[in-house]
């Protein structure tokens, strides 16, 4: 992680007064729908792809385009945020969606360096490169501060800066008592436990130390220099905290002093990075939406976040879809819309009738084959979960067949790759070739070892298929970073860690003796 820049130009200029109106801009790897004028959401997408390609590069990943563009949502101010995402008081939004990464951001205040839409938008982004990049486990507290550090980004021509501070973290760690280092640095698979009352700052406090303690390392060459013997040393499943004294050959109390004359200092050193080559100047293309368009892409939007929202924005998106289906039809939006409003009502009878009235409306359209095989997957595990139904296995099997013809004309949409793999595990089918190349896909779109469950899927297919090494392979990734529910967890969590442990178990007796030791 620690930075060597490699060659970029970039040119930012200042953002012009926001727009009433919906803009749209599109680029190889992004889509952004926002309430900006034409100029600002070409702008946007613009500094998203320069920031895209800056974080790649300081990391030597593969600069190569996303496998699917990530969409970005703009609209103005709180109420516009909740309309479309359901959720109060949030400056920007991230969450995985059915066919990738999405964002919605408040566009109120603009998107210029140092506004809070803007740096959640990139710290997420950040989370998503490096949590899909990196093969090697990165601990917990150094994947929230390296991104906070990266989410800092400004570009002026060809002169890059990385590590300006946030205001609200001094705020923050300038007050009161600052966790413990032992705590933030023992967050390595999951955050730290702050559900007591006297813990109520501490996340805060978490969010700000893990900021504090990478700006510390990556400007500090004695610190810099050790972090890949630290890394190296947790993925050698060594405790977080004597990782971090060992790897960094410092103990904590001499750290904890260090660190405090830093940021006692009040004056943080910046990393300027002058490029000396062009970065690959984007193509985007630009319009304003018309009000129906507008109202599509707020529904592509909404769809993204309705799961798990209350009855109140469900009722909200039910009127914009009857909106949108009144003025225009049952375009795929809205049938989209409705399969997402069906499944987060858990009312997957209705979500497969309007997948089927994606598939006759559009025949062989790749977003309708998803919408279908989407409807038909989820009502078989949805039923399956539930002990007074009987799943119909034969859901399975019209979804594999339709995510099969998806991955004929669509052979990267991560829906249909993931879903058509567990068509194959869920039923205990020997796998077919396209099977194995989509879970061979699946690995490389989330090589991680946090992403646990698309490895373990990997695994049982494998296993499936006859390859035990294959899918040994696959265990031994993932198996140091799994951690049981704590007692405070909400129930759901606990009751998935269940089901996933009874998977891992099952697999785990059909693995050749030894193999998990090699």
């Amino acid at each position: 992680m620690n930075m060597r820049p490699a060659a970029l130009f970039l040119v930012l200029a200042p953002w012009t007064p926001l727009a009433a109106k919906w803009a749209e801009a599109r680029s190889e790897n992004f889509v952004f729908a926002g309430q900006v004028s034409e100029e600002q959401a070409v702008q946007l997408v613009r500094e998203l792809e320069l920031y895209r390609f800056a974080v790649l590069s300081l990391l030597r990943y593969d600069t190569g385009p996303e496998v699917h563009p990530v969409e970005v949502f703009g609209i103005r101010g709180q109420r516009g945020m909740e309309k479309l995402s359901g959720s109060r008081g949030i400056a920007g939004v991230y969450r995985q969606a059915t066919d990738g990464p999405v964002f919605l951001l408040d566009t109120r205040d603009g998107l210029d360096p140092g506004e809070d839409s803007r740096s959640t938008a990139l710290h997420e982004f950040a989370h998503h490169i490096i949590n899909s990049k990196s093969a090697q486990f990165i601990p917990r507290w150094y994947n929230e501060g390296f991104a906070e550090f990266l989410s800092s980004f400004r570009a002026d021509g060809d002169v890059v800066t990385l590590g300006t501070p946030r205001i609200s973290f001094a705020n923050s760690l300038r007050y009161g008592d600052w966790m413990p280092w032992e705590e933030v640095f023992g967050a390595v698979v999951r955050y730290p436990d702050w559900s007591s009352s006297s813990r109520i700052y501490w996340p805060g406090y978490f969010y700000g130390q893990s900021w504090l303690a990478v700006h510390y390392i990556q400007f500090t060459p004695e610190m810099s220099g050790k972090f890949g013997n630290y890394l190296a040393l947790i993925n050698n499943r060594v405790d977080g905290v004597e990782a971090f004294e060992k790897g960094f050959e410092i103990t904590l109390d001499a750290f904890e002093k260090d660190i405090r004359r830093y940021f006692n200092r009040d004056n943080y050193p910046i990393t300027q990075l002058r490029f000396a080559d062009s970065f690959p100047e984007p193509d985007i293309a630009v319009r304003t939406l018309t009000p129906g368009e507008t109202l599509r892409a707020q529904l592509r939007a909404m769809s993204a976040f309705v799961s798990g929202a209350d009855e109140r924005h469900q009722r909200w998106m039910e009127r914009q879809l009857e909106k949108s289906l009144a003025q225009d039809g049952k375009t795929m939006e809205v049938l989209d819309g409705y399969l997402a409003l069906s499944m987060a009502r858990d009312d997957h009878d209705a979500a497969v009738a309007w997948g089927e009235e994606a598939l006759a409306l559009y025949p062989g359209e790749p977003r309708a084959l998803r919408i279908a095989g989407d409807a038909h997957f989820h009502r078989y595990q949805a039923a399956a979960a539930d002990d007074e139904k009987e799943a119909d296995r034969q859901d399975l099997i019209k979804a594999r067949r339709l995510f099969a013809e998806q991955l004929a004309v669509d052979p990267k949409n991560p829906t249909a790759n993931a879903h058509y793999v567990e068509t194959f595990t869920l039923l205990g089918h020997r796998p077919d070739q396209l099977a194995m190349d989509a879970a061979a896909f699946n690995i490389s779109l989330r090589r991680n070892a946090s992403f646990t469950d698309t490895h373990l899927t990997a695994a049982e297919l494998y296993l499936l298929g006859g390859f035990a090494e294959a899918a040994c392979e696959r265990v031994r990734l993932i198996e140091p970073w799994l951690v049981p529910p704590r007692d405070t967890d909400p129930d759901p969590v606990k009751e998935a860690w269940e089901k996933f442990e009874a998977r891992l178990d099952k697999v785990r007796e059909q693995l050749p003796a030894g193999c998990l030791a090699a």
